[in-house]
């Protein structure tokens, strides 16, 4: 095998929420007309997007966050390619969304969760 493979992949998203329900929630075209879904999507190129917010109730819908999304697909991953936890060598993390303000304390959170 080779030293550097992809041998599983896993993939957690949160429910889509329109550009409508956003600019809806956000009061935008109360304050300004002619700012709606298409100008948003014709301005930012995004029509929808995957969200822990319910725009309705103004909130949070899950306590869940980003190591806990990054759990699941990694342990979809590690399913999909037969492989244990303690298999693992290496374990990458990103994300623009960081639940700690320390660049690697996500990583490590994962890393202990999956065992």
């Amino acid at each position: 095998m080779n030293p550097l493979s992809i041998l599983g992949t896993g993939r957690h998203t949160r429910q889509i929420v329109s550009n409508e329900a956003i600019i809806g929630y956000l009061g935008i075209t109360e304050k300004y007309p002619m700012k709606d879904a298409a100008w948003l999507e014709k301005t930012t190129g995004i029509r929808s997007r995957s969200l822990n917010f319910d725009c309705n109730r103004g909130r949070k819908e899950t306590a869940e966050h980003v190591v806990h999304f990054a759990l699941d697909a990694a342990q979809q991953a590690l399913r999909n390619a037969g492989v244990r936890p303690q298999a693992i060598d290496g374990l990458f993390f990103a994300s623009c969304t960081p639940h700690e303000l320390h660049f690697m304390a996500s990583a490590i959170e994962l890393h202990r969760q999956l065992g």
